[in-house]
């Protein structure tokens, strides 16, 4: 990896998402995935980065999912303009779906809200987009109304997400795939990363945005 990833260095760095991506169970803010991925993007390049981590807990991606009634708002869909776009980012990571999921948000009208706000992100910033898989969890039947999710439905979100990507042109980060369904990475919530699986959901962003970089995606 050279020491700079481009000639000019990124300055900010937007991280939109849930409770994972807020950094729920890390015992320190240095340890949560955002920080570990803004730490090692400005190692790379030789300049700190602003992070702006906008991740809400218990957040869902539109008023349309079943667990919007319980859920901490407003929505991405309604806050992501003013927690996104007016930040001006260089690099933004979007990473949703754990809770839509764990209410069971049909997976196609998931991907249909994550699409609106990639496209529209992209468009209107210019950034380099790194949406992330699901985080692997472990107790689904916990914490109604959050608690319709399975592993399958993990799965079909997962493949979604992949397929948005696609489409829109963001770099996919398999988080999920980096963790290899160990339980060991989840907190004793049943649902968010520890310690352990933060730093491997960090490797795996950065891992994301780095090849990415090299392959020419700027």
């Amino acid at each position: 990896m050279p020491a700079k990833l481009r000639s000019a260095p990124f300055e900010t760095l937007v991280v939109f998402g849930d409770g994972a991506a807020r950094g729920m169970c890390a015992t320190k803010p240095e340890r949560r995935w955002a920080n570990l991925v803004a730490e090692r993007i400005g190692a790379q390049q030789g300049s700190e980065m602003t992070l702006h981590n906008k991740g809400l807990s218990s957040n869902v991606i539109s008023p349309r999912s079943p667990g919007y009634d319980s859920s901490w708002r407003p929505s991405a869909r309604d806050r992501y303009e003013r927690d996104v776009i007016a930040l001006r980012p260089g690099v933004v990571i979007i990473s949703f779906g754990l809770c839509d999921m764990r209410c069971a948000y049909e997976p196609r009208f998931f991907a249909e809200d994550l699409e609106h706000i990639t496209a529209d992100v992209m468009a209107r910033t210019g950034a380099l987009t790194v949406l992330t898989t699901l985080s692997h969890m472990t107790r689904y039947g916990w914490y109604p109304p959050f608690d319709r999710g399975s592993r399958a439905l993990a799965w079909a979100y997962n493949r979604v997400i992949a397929e948005v990507a696609g489409r829109t042109g963001a770099i996919l980060a398999d988080v999920c795939g980096a963790q290899g369904g160990a339980d060991w990475l989840v907190h004793d919530d049943g649902v968010h990363p520890n310690d352990a699986g933060h730093a491997v959901i960090g490797e795996a962003v950065f891992g994301a945005f780095a090849g990415a970089l090299a392959g020419g995606r700027t």
